[in-house]
């Protein structure tokens, strides 16, 4: 080696080989006329062979080559063979001394030609890429991965290039606006598509995120090419160019169309079901499985004068008329322990004062495991019902001018009293006509 410093630095002939060597890349020499190939230590090295000759046929070398490559393999010799390509560049497997097998690169030109152009001499080199391989498809594993993740939640990447005046889509952004075909549109044209009652603040918070260089979430409508809207939950960042002012604005786009449409039909079902009920004469309430009061309807609150907290969970009995309260909370008790139906007529305090006669009807919801879940039940006003009833009794017993008993409750009143004399004489009755 040469150790004289005015040696010519430009020759590198007695130090090129130690080099490459020293790199792990493998060299090899073919000639074509013989079908010779000869390696070099460090491409034996790459395959963990230390006891093989330093040359073999060419068919030796196919036959490392994995079956499925060998093809690809031959037809890219032949290709600069013939001179359809500079250099000879593939990659390909090869077997190890232990069976398995590496990925490598093989590259290699023609240095020597006859005369009438038949390639006599090839050479080349080979390098382990494995490593570098296992490595890119791992990248392309995740990124496959983070994509379809990004298309199945519907999320897309996008930024805001302030240098170019332009917005680039990633392929799901553009999906989402429903123009696939475009990567990259103007600023005019981005504010074009905002819907105009959103486009304004959207821009607003985008210009704060800007100068304050803070991240944003904004939501807003777009319009999606089919005429339809689309509603996109963002999260922005500003990135920081070589002055320290905002060169980029990037971010996620979430399509949550879907969420909002559902959320507006269950406000709609909610109001739906409020005013139902509200407008319903009876008073729907719902009980746990141990009897105790879950809620109730507003009439309750309306028509008692009580509050949540002193109904929730027993405290309804207290509306309860005081020669009712003890038989409708024992009757509630035994249904509740039977898990049956309920279905009684009670005296209740109202917050007027007066007291009015309810039909309460209840019924379990009974789970898989034969055990109630809840109950569901309803309270009825029927007091003009017990009125009508009790006025119809009233003129069936009573003379309609006098307000005395008629013959008939008479004679109803004298069977009771027979009834009650088992055994006894049998009474004298006195009738006068007055």
């Amino acid at each position: 080696m040469r150790t004289d410093a005015n040696d010519d630095l430009t020759d590198f002939s007695d130090v090129w080989s130690l080099a490459i060597e020293g790199s792990g890349t493998g060299i090899w020499d073919r000639c074509l006329v013989t079908d010779k190939i000869r390696y070099s230590p460090s491409w034996f090295a790459i395959l963990g062979y230390d006891d093989l000759p330093s040359s073999n046929h060419i068919e030796v070398s196919y036959s490392r080559v994995h079956p499925d490559d060998l093809a690809f393999v031959r037809r890219q010799l032949e290709d600069h063979f013939d001179g359809r390509t500079l250099v000879y560049e593939v990659e390909h497997r090869l077997r190890t001394k232990d069976g398995s097998y590496k990925w490598v690169l093989s590259r290699g030109r023609i240095i020597a030609r006859a005369p009438d152009g038949k390639p006599l001499r090839m050479a080349g080199t080979t390098v382990d890429i494995s490593r570098t391989r296992d490595l890119a498809i791992q990248l392309q594993e995740q990124t496959e991965a983070l994509t379809a993740a990004h298309r199945l939640a519907k999320l897309g990447i996008w930024n805001w290039d302030l240098n170019a005046e332009c917005f680039r889509f990633s392929p799901e952004t553009a999906e989402m606006h429903g123009r696939p075909d475009i990567s990259a549109i103007s600023v005019e044209q981005m504010q074009a598509m905002f819907h105009p009652h959103d486009l304004a603040k959207a821009f607003a918070v985008f210009r704060h995120a800007i100068v304050e260089q803070v991240p944003v979430t904004l939501e807003y409508r777009i319009r999606h090419s089919n005429g339809g809207e689309i509603h996109m939950l963002t999260h922005a960042e500003p990135v920081r160019g070589p002055d320290g002012r905002t060169a980029l604005v990037r971010g996620t786009t979430q399509d949550i169309t879907s969420f909002r449409r559902i959320e507006a039909a269950l406000r709609e079902s909610e109001d739906h079901h409020r005013h139902m009920v509200e407008l319903h004469p009876q008073i729907p309430w719902t009980a746990g499985p141990d009897g105790g009061v879950l809620e109730a309807g507003p009439q309750w609150y309306a028509l008692t004068g009580m509050t949540p907290a002193t109904t929730i969970p027993n405290g309804w009995v207290n509306a309860v008329h005081a020669d009712d309260r003890a038989w409708v909370a024992q009757a509630w008790t035994q249904v509740v322990h039977s898990a049956g139906r309920l279905d009684i007529e009670f005296r209740v305090h109202s917050a007027s004062g007066s007291s009015l006669w309810m039909r309460s009807r209840a019924a379990p919801r009974i789970g898989t495991n034969g055990e109630v879940i809840r109950w569901y039940g309803t309270l009825e006003n029927v007091t003009e019902q017990r009125l009508a009833q009790e006025s119809l009794r009233y003129a069936a017993e009573h003379d309609v001018l006098t307000g005395t008993l008629n013959r008939g409750a008479l004679f109803t009143e004298i069977n009771l009293l027979l009834a009650q004399r088992p055994g006894l004489p049998p009474p004298v009755l006195l009738c006068l006509d007055l």
